[in-house]
C-alpha cells in the first residue's frame, strides 16, 4: 500500500464509503474575509479557494452556504453530514467536531489605534482596564475573552458579525481593543479604507499554536472525514496550498 499514489488512495476510499455517507453533505461558513466571503455573488477567500481544490479532487460539489457564524456553528453541532469553517481548534471545542485540516495557524493580538499611545496593554490582565470589542458570543476570540475573566457589559462588548464594522467603531472610539489575526486586521482596514499602519498590535490573545480548521459534524462518517483529510494533504504535497497562501499574504 505504502507505493500507491496518493491520488489513487483518495479514490479508494471513496470506494470504500458506504451507500449513506455518499450523498452530498452540507458546507456552511460566515462571511469574514479574506479566509471567506462573497465576491459579486460567488464564493471567495483564501480557505474556499483551498476547498475548492480538495473538493475537485474528490469530484463533489456541495454548495458554499454563507449565514451568520452563529447559525452556521448551531448546524454543524446539530447535524451530520455538515463542514464548517473557517473554526478555530480550541480545547473546549475539541470533542465537538471531527478535525479534517488546518487551514492557518491561528495568533489573535489585541489591537489599538496607532493615535492612542495612552493605552498601552503589557498584558492581557493590563487589558482589562478598556473597553474591547468582539464578534458574536460563539467566537474564539469572545470565548477566549471570557476565559480569560473579561465580562460583558463591562470590559468586553459583543460589537457585530462584521469585522470592517469593528474597525470602524474603533475608528470612532465606542471601543478601545480588539481582537483579530494580522490576515483578518488587513483585509478588514482595508474593506473600511484605512492603513494597516494605523493599527498597533498589544498583547497576544488565545493559546499558542492554535489553527482555524475544516471541521466535520460529530455524526459524519468516518470515510467521509478521512478521504477529504487525505485531499488536504494531498494540496499541502504538490504545493496548491503554498501557492494559495503566497496569493493572500502577497
Amino acid at each position: 500500500m505504502r507505493n500507491i499514489p496518493a491520488v489513487v488512495l483518495l479514490w479508494l476510499m471513496l470506494l470504500a464509503m458506504p451507500l449513506h455517507a455518499s450523498a452530498s453533505f452540507r458546507v456552511v461558513t460566515e462571511e469574514w474575509a479574506p479566509f471567506n466571503y462573497q465576491h459579486d455573488g460567488q464564493p471567495a477567500g483564501f480557505a474556499v479557494e483551498l476547498l475548492q481544490a480538495a473538493l475537485t479532487l474528490l469530484g463533489e460539489q456541495p454548495r458554499i452556504e454563507f449565514m451568520p457564524w452563529n447559525r452556521a456553528y448551531l448546524t454543524a453541532q446539530k447535524q451530520p453530514d455538515v463542514l464548517i469553517f473557517s473554526l478555530a481548534r480550541t480545547t473546549e471545542r475539541e470533542p465537538q467536531f471531527q478535525w479534517v485540516a488546518p487551514i492557518l495557524g491561528r495568533e489573535v493580538l489585541l489591537y489599538r489605534l496607532a493615535r492612542r499611545p495612552d493605552i498601552q496593554p503589557r498584558t492581557l490582565e493590563e487589558a482589562k482596564r478598556y473597553k474591547v470589542g468582539s464578534n458574536t458570543l460563539e467566537d474564539a476570540s469572545t470565548q477566549d475573552l471570557l476565559g480569560q475573566g473579561f465580562v460583558l457589559g463591562k470590559n468586553l462588548e459583543l460589537v457585530t458579525g462584521r469585522d470592517v464594522q469593528n474597525i470602524q467603531k474603533l475608528m470612532l472610539g465606542r471601543i478601545d481593543l480588539i481582537p483579530m489575526t494580522q490576515l483578518q486586521l488587513a483585509a478588514a482596514v482595508r474593506e473600511a479604507g484605512f492603513a494597516v499602519s494605523d493599527f498597533v498590535p498589544t498583547v497576544a490573545l488565545g493559546a499558542a499554536g492554535e489553527e482555524y480548521y475544516f471541521a466535520f459534524s460529530a455524526g459524519t462518517a468516518e470515510a467521509r472525514v478521512a478521504t477529504l483529510r487525505q485531499a488536504f494533504a494531498q494540496l499541502r504535497a504538490d504545493g496548491t496550498y503554498a501557492a494559495l497562501l503566497q496569493k493572500y499574504t502577497h
